[in-house]
């Protein structure tokens, strides 16, 4: 439940734009501005490890277990309406959690101001593959960080995001939060940097 969405006090942008974390980049082709973040995690080698070793253990163990059921004697359909009542949920959830760890390896979160404004975007990915969300550069009037606040059983949590404000509202970097507080920061200020230039 959200109970407070407030504009913060701006950012010291320009202090954060001369002293960039790492994984940041802005790169400049072709009058277009690229400005983003590779999610590349300290934990990126282990993880990995720990959670292919889990599905692999888990996958070899429900399909030795569905073979002995199938060649003990056929088996009713009823029989193995349990087994795959558990093992759909599980395997999603495997794939979020896959997903996750891959974007933990090798995503990035990107921000490509195109050269004539429209057809800018936001992306949040691996690769080529990821989600874009569009906006007019030209009709950007504001950009900030807002941030709100959801309770759970320990207390209270803050979360925050970037909102690009024009015709519609854009918002991206929740998934920056926590580890990846510099680089939200240093992404917040380098799209204020440029909008202040236009």
């Amino acid at each position: 439940m959200d109970v407070d969405a407030s504009q913060e006090t701006p950012l010291p942008y320009e202090e954060i734009f001369k002293n960039p974390p790492k994984g940041v980049y802005i790169n400049k082709l072709l009058g277009n501005i690229t400005i983003g973040t590779n999610l590349r995690h300290p934990s990126s080698i282990v993880l990995p490890i720990i959670v292919f070793g889990f599905i692999l253990s888990f996958m070899g163990s429900m399909a030795y277990n569905l073979l002995i059921l199938l060649l003990a004697e056929p088996p009713e359909f009823l029989e193995i309406v349990p087994i795959l009542l558990f093992a759909i949920p599980t395997l999603f959830l495997f794939g979020c959690l896959l997903i996750c760890v891959l974007l933990f390896i090798g995503g990035r979160v990107e921000v490509v101001i195109k050269e004539d404004g429209e057809g800018s975007f936001v992306f949040t990915g691996i690769g080529n593959i990821g989600k874009k969300k569009y906006f007019d550069w030209n009709k950007v009037k504001n950009i900030f960080k807002r941030t709100w606040k959801t309770k759970h059983k320990n207390g209270w949590r803050t979360h925050y995001e970037i909102i690009i404000e024009g015709d519609g509202k854009v918002n991206f970097g929740n998934i920056l939060q926590g580890a990846y507080d510099k680089q939200f920061n240093y992404i917040l200020a380098a799209l204020k940097y440029y909008h202040e230039q236009k």
